[in-house]
């Protein structure tokens, strides 16, 4: 596997303060790869030593070629307009194109219509998406995004995030996010940072499947089906524990996640009652999270299931 981004024991130090020890980061090309942590877990300050705007106190970086970096908050020279503070982006890191491309860069951000602006009238979201444009605009192979979704609202997360996708097929791109909902959408490989150490690196699917329970909560139309689908259930091959689970559903456990994937979707059209929904507990990201951190730290067990409940933050 090809890394666009290699780390070895990289470490800084603030006296005291929370900083990054001996963090051994790989990053494929070619993909995006997601940093994830709570808050004060080092992933700005991985970014800013990534960047060359920190010097590490001990290790080592290496990337595969120029790295363009968009803070969580970019800023631009107000009397700019939006075409002039890409262009520039464009000229000062020797990027490819012209005015062309860099027309298209702003298209592509959803800044089109605004090319000719002066960027100091632009709301939080445009100076994020104007943050991206200029990124972009650098030619650079790895992209650094700091929470590239942080001032959008759902119509523009959603449009960022096909973008994200979309530069990941020919391009580097690590992005933070405070949203792991946004992360499970874009991400081939994650990197978990928690109290400045890199606790956890891998793809996605090995990240779930590493904590996924083998337990599914199934929700049916009324009391009496409920009843009749635990009795089914419990004859079921593969089945270790089945129970009410309030008054409309029932909470099955399999000896394990891959048991379970085969067998239930048949037990449940073999019980011959209707199924309002079946749902995987702890299936996404965010119970994964939680999961993993809670077994490095259990004080943070209940401050992270608070935080973290629900989708996106």
């Amino acid at each position: 596997m090809s890394l666009a981004v290699r780390t070895e024991r990289l470490g800084i130090d603030f006296g005291g303060a929370v900083g990054l020890h001996d963090v051994d980061l790989r990053v494929p090309e070619g993909s995006v790869h997601a940093l994830i942590g709570p808050n004060g877990a080092g992933k700005t300050t991985l970014f800013s030593l990534l960047t060359g705007l920190a010097r590490a106190s001990t290790g080592t970086i290496a990337t595969s070629g120029r790295i363009a970096y968009c803070p969580d908050t970019p800023e631009h020279e107000p009397w700019l307009t939006a075409t002039e503070v890409v262009a520039q982006s464009r000229s000062l890191a020797r990027g490819p194109g012209g005015p062309a491309q860099d027309r298209e860069v702003l298209d592509r951000c959803g800044l089109g219509s605004a090319a000719g602006r002066r960027v100091g009238a632009f709301s939080r979201g445009m100076t994020q998406r104007l943050g991206l444009a200029a990124t972009i605009a650098t030619g650079a192979a790895v992209l650094v995004l700091d929470e590239p979704t942080s001032a959008l609202d759902p119509f523009g997360q959603a449009d960022v995030l096909d973008l994200v996708r979309e530069l990941g097929r020919d391009r580097t791109v690590l992005v933070s996010s405070h949203s792991l909902a946004a992360v499970e959408q874009v991400a081939d490989t994650v990197a978990i940072l928690h109290q400045g150490r890199l606790r956890w690196q891998g793809t996605l699917v090995d990240l779930l499947g590493s904590r996924l329970r083998p337990a599914w909560r199934v929700r049916t139309t009324s009391t009496a089906a409920a009843e009749r689908l635990r009795q089914a259930l419990a004859r079921s091959p593969g089945v270790t524990a089945v129970a009410p689970d309030g008054t409309v559903g029932v909470a099955v456990t399999y000896a394990d996640v891959d048991t379970g994937l085969l067998a239930l979707p048949a037990a449940l059209a073999a019980s011959g009652v209707p199924i309002v929904s079946s749902v995987m507990q702890a299936s996404d990201l965010d119970g994964a999270f939680v999961s993993l951190l809670a077994d490095l730290d259990p004080d943070l067990d209940s401050g992270l299931d608070d935080r973290h409940a629900g989708g996106a933050r």
